[in-house]
């Protein structure tokens, strides 16, 4: 008997479903592991340095609205990039994988019905209501307090 929490996708085989784990679980040299994170951190480097240069350098050759298209797309790719080099060092491995798992456990979550949910929302409403109300009645004893010390 199936598990619900298994892959129904027909695309994704037992083939490709045993690479990507052993891409999960393949560890690297210390040596490579290390110099991923350094080319990850020079990457976001490249990114913020760059987006500045950018702005100095070329903002007469465009117009505002082109050139920040042209930093932001040029920023979010390159912080992908340093993201998906990061993936791929043991402790981005092991995030994914934790990730994979996570996500096979929120599949198996019985989640609470529609009534349910409203209830527990109007209830919480209702909580914080009250705290507050709690709350403005304690700072004003405070205050009155305080005013009557500071008059004396």
């Amino acid at each position: 008997m199936a598990s619900k929490a298994e892959n129904k996708n027909p695309v994704v085989n037992a083939s490709t479903q045993n690479v990507a784990d052993s891409f999960l679980t393949r560890q690297i040299s210390a040596g490579a592991n290390a110099s991923l994170w350094i080319l990850s951190i020079l990457l976001c480097a490249v990114a913020i340095f760059g987006n500045y240069y950018l702005n100095k350098e070329y903002s007469d050759v465009f117009n505002d609205s082109i050139n920040s298209l042209l930093k932001g797309l040029g920023v979010v790719l390159v912080v992908l990039l340093a993201v998906v080099v990061a993936l791929c060092t043991n402790k981005g491995r092991q995030g994914l994988s934790f990730a994979k798992e996570s996500y096979t456990e929120v599949r198996r979550v019985v989640w609470p019905d529609a009534q349910k949910t409203k209830q527990v929302t109007i209830m919480v409403g209702i909580i914080a209501v009250v705290l507050s109300f709690m709350l403005w009645v304690f700072d004003l004893f405070f205050m009155f307090i305080l005013d009557s010390v500071n008059s004396i």
